[in-house]
């Protein structure tokens, strides 16, 4: 009977030990590296450095940031998605000497990712509802988190500053870029959160490492394919206050048809 009990202790310890242990990851797997590169109007985007906008009327940016969340991979039959992020900041303010990371761009991988063929791609721009509920003191976020950025949050509207575009544009034609011509898009909310949807066939073989290449034209989240202002800059400088949300929608909107995926 002692060796019968002890056979027994040692199947229910062995049971529980097997059902403890993680679900096995798919051998049949590669990465995923996204890329994101910003330019304007196709030149690499570097900050306090001269772009025209239209005509005689030039700009210099200071900062471009934003929040990306719920990035997935589209499989190629049917509706499923394959998550690759669930939220990251991104950063491509790189100023002078700073020109080979700017050509570099910003890179994030993830591993593990299902083969596969895949029908697109898609990225939230902003940060999603669910994680939009919360504020940068939750106690679950450590300091390394991309959620944790208190200056990347916003009291007055309770919600996280999906995008920022800062600078300066030479609205007099004086070519002295002054404090007095600072514009400052920052957008957020809810309702400011748009989805990028690029339909483009995407192969991933076992082992393999693919780069993504997401290049954004920074003159398109201000300027029409015509050659136009989307809004009037110098009415509208900036986006701090409600009575603003208009020109954040414009922006947004503008953002999610900036994007080039190249691979």
């Amino acid at each position: 009977m002692k060796k019968l009990g002890i056979l027994l202790s040692a199947i229910v310890i062995a049971l529980v030990a097997f059902s403890c242990k993680p679900d096995p990851i798919s051998e049949d797997v590669g990465e995923i590296k996204l890329n994101f590169k910003a330019n304007f109007d196709g030149q690499t985007f570097m900050t306090f450095q001269e772009y025209p906008l239209m005509g005689d009327l030039n700009a210099r940016m200071s900062e471009f940031s934003f929040y990306i969340s719920d990035v997935s991979l589209l499989e190629e039959e049917g509706d499923d998605e394959i998550s690759l992020l669930d939220v990251e900041h991104i950063d491509l303010s790189f100023n002078t000497g700073e020109e080979d990371q700017a050509e570099e761009g910003v890179s994030k991988t993830i591993q593990n990712v299902s083969v596969g063929k895949y029908k697109g791609l898609k990225i939230g721009l902003g940060v999603s509802a669910d994680l939009n509920r919360t504020t940068p003191t939750d106690s679950d976020y450590g300091s390394g988190h991309p959620l944790a950025l208190e200056t990347n949050y916003w009291p007055g509207w309770s919600s996280y500053i999906f995008m920022k575009l800062t600078g300066f544009v030479d609205f007099d034609n004086d070519a002295d870029f002054s404090n007095t011509e600072g514009i400052a898009y920052h957008t957020g909310s809810d309702d400011g959160y748009r989805e990028v949807l690029i339909a483009q066939p995407i192969e991933l073989a076992l082992n393999e490492s693919k780069t993504l290449s997401l290049e954004i034209d920074i003159k398109d989240l201000l300027v029409k394919a015509n050659g136009e202002l989307s809004f009037d800059l110098e009415e509208t400088p900036n986006t701090h206050s409600l009575d603003d949300f208009p020109t954040v929608e414009i922006v947004m909107n503008n953002f999610q048809s900036a994007f080039t995926l190249k691979q």
